[in-house]
């Protein structure tokens, strides 16, 4: 089995999309629309964790980044549709491992996803 990732995300379509485009890349996937996620990361260990910094309409995920990173092994990466630079500042002031911006290709995002478990 491939690397495993775990995505945080309160929408659906986000982490549909997410889910299919990594499986079919080979990669183990789960998914929650929670940040409260300790269980999850206990039992699934990801290589990687996508979590999105807009949940339920509030700007939390950042905030939750600091909580994760006291339980999960593997990298931390916020993922949003907000600006870059917005969520550049955002990753460095939680110590998120990096960031991805949201993008409906496919190809990009599986590439962003191997150049985030690469760094």
């Amino acid at each position: 089995m491939g690397k495993k990732v775990l995505i945080i995300d309160d929408s659906a379509t986000a982490l549909q999309f997410v889910k299919d485009t990594l499986s079919a890349h080979g990669y183990e996937v789960e998914t929650s629309e929670d940040i409260w996620v300790a269980g999850i990361i206990n039992q699934f260990q990801p290589d990687l964790v996508l979590m999105d910094v807009i949940i339920n309409g509030l700007k939390t995920g950042h905030v939750a980044v600091t909580e994760l990173k006291k339980t999960a092994k593997g990298k931390i990466v916020l993922y949003s549709s907000c600006a870059e630079d917005e969520l550049q500042k955002l990753a460095q002031d939680c110590q998120a491992d990096g960031y991805i911006c949201k993008v409906e290709d496919a190809d990009v995002f599986h590439a962003n996803v191997q150049a985030a478990l690469a760094s």
